[in-house]
């Protein structure tokens, strides 16, 4: 499988992924790309909203200026 079956739960996943690789040098450049691509999601029209909320209440997924303060 190489896309998620829910836009939230691949952010999510992958701003842990970028949170844990900020810890090592040699993937801390990895983790800021990766960080920048989910704080540029926020200005994606595609999916929609219900997609992007499906999963809301089960995640913690970080605000747009939460992110950015990363």
């Amino acid at each position: 499988m190489d896309k998620a079956q829910n836009w939230l739960v691949y952010s999510m996943c992958l701003f842990v992924r970028s949170l844990n690789e900020f810890q090592r040098t040699k993937t801390k450049e990895r983790s800021l790309l990766q960080l920048q691509a989910l704080v540029d999601q926020f200005n994606d029209k595609k999916p929609g909203a219900y997609d992007r909320i499906k999963y809301y209440y089960s995640l913690y997924y970080p605000s747009y200026l939460e992110l950015q303060k990363v």
